[in-house]
């Protein structure tokens, strides 16, 4: 089973780029690489205007492209980067979001998210729905976790859900997301969850959400840990497929 990642932060516009989507998306680079083993090739970060960043400390380009949504839609569509012909229906796929969020429609949970500016002729937004359109259309996997950040964000769920899938958001479909109060420049729901999963915090204590002792932090176990530690006023939503599968699952697959 070959691990995928698609790390996305649109930021909008330089004045809306907030300093905390890039140390969101440090975290949990450093994270998959140096916890999880995935292979940096297999990793694509859409940051912002695609200027170069330094994610992991080796002096390195990590950003794979600008967070615009004609570079997003050729990823999942083969047009340029050719995911598709990459990926096959063994492995696992792991997305994660921060950036600004969208309420398209409370009354039917439809939530849309920012990318950076706009494409000319196209919305600097996509709706939920489009943006699994391109997941589930476009993309093979066997396994599919999400982890997002952004405003509304409950409001992907959904879209997304489906057989053998862990979706965690920061909030409800009709909430904002918040940043930390204390814990420094992150947001708050994604700054927990990637502790649980990388095993530490971002300035070094040892953070401890195995609670049941196996030795492995599976996603349920990520997920409550985050949850009881977010102090915001968001209400971070959990969605399995089937039931029990978040407790046999973490970033690097099933449990065995």
């Amino acid at each position: 089973m070959r691990k995928f990642a698609i790390l996305f932060s649109g930021g909008v516009m330089p004045s809306a780029n907030y300093p905390r989507y890039l140390n969101d998306l440090r975290e949990i680079y450093r994270t998959l690489v140096q916890q999880y083993g995935y292979a940096k090739g297999d990793i694509f970060t859409f940051y912002a205007d695609g200027a170069p960043q330094d994610l992991d400390g080796d002096g390195g380009n990590e950003v794979f492209a600008n967070g615009s949504g004609g570079e997003f839609v050729a990823l999942c569509q083969d047009h340029i980067y050719k995911l598709p012909k990459l990926m096959t229906e063994e492995d696992l796929l792991f997305i994660f979001t921060t950036n600004h969020g969208h309420l398209v429609d409370a009354a039917t949970r439809q939530a849309g998210i920012w990318f950076w500016q706009w494409d000319v002729g196209k919305p600097a937004w996509m709706r939920a729905r489009e943006f699994a359109r391109l997941i589930n259309d476009f993309l093979k996997f066997k396994y599919l976790i999400a982890c997002m950040g952004q405003c509304y964000s409950g409001g992907f769920i959904d879209n997304l859900s489906g057989d053998n899938r862990v979706i965690m958001t920061a909030c409800r479909h009709d909430e904002p997301s918040w940043a930390c109060d204390t814990e420094g420049d992150y947001d708050e729901f994604l700054y927990h969850w990637t502790a649980a999963v990388r095993g530490r915090t971002p300035e070094g204590p040892a953070v401890n959400a195995d609670t049941d002792g196996d030795g492995r932090v599976s996603l349920r176990e990520a997920f409550l840990y985050a949850a009881a530690h977010d102090s915001r006023p968001e209400t971070p939503q959990y969605y399995e497929s089937p039931a029990g599968l978040g407790s046999r699952l973490t970033l690097s697959g099933p449990i065995r």
